[in-house]
């Protein structure tokens, strides 16, 4: 038999570079392949209508989201959506049924951007969105 003599210098590198890869490897390979989403009912009234949409899929809540009453969503991304860059869009109805669209964010590659999660606040004249 032949034995080969590593010494416990070149063992240790090895190990490092081993590692250094696995992480290179499992860092490149994450797929985030939806968006979550916290959104606030603080318009003063009920919401009986929401979507938010990549324009390509959509959630759609038709249960009514009553005042001060806090909704969580993640919206999937599908393997149809084409490689490229878009925003998001939320639309909803106020007390009047007149609906609200308002875009916001983005993402790059068919994928969500850096951020994976929005806060958003209904008021009732204005949207604020976080991302978190």
């Amino acid at each position: 038999m032949c034995f080969m003599r590593i010494d416990k210098k070149s063992m240790k590198n090895n190990n490092i570079c081993f590692i250094i890869a696995l992480l290179l490897i499992l860092g490149c390979s994450k797929n985030e392949s939806s968006c979550n989403f916290r959104i606030i009912n603080q318009s003063g009234y009920d919401l009986n209508y929401i979507e938010i949409s990549n324009n390509f899929d959509k959630i759609r809540c038709y249960d009514e989201l009553k005042e001060n009453d806090t909704l969580l969503k993640s919206l999937n991304f599908s393997k149809n959506l084409p490689m490229g860059d878009g925003n998001y869009v939320i639309k909803y109805a106020n007390k009047s049924d007149d609906t609200i669209t308002h875009s916001f964010g983005y993402y790059t590659n068919a994928k969500p951007s850096n951020k994976f999660a929005y806060q958003i606040s209904i008021n009732k004249d204005s949207i604020k969105v976080e991302e978190y």
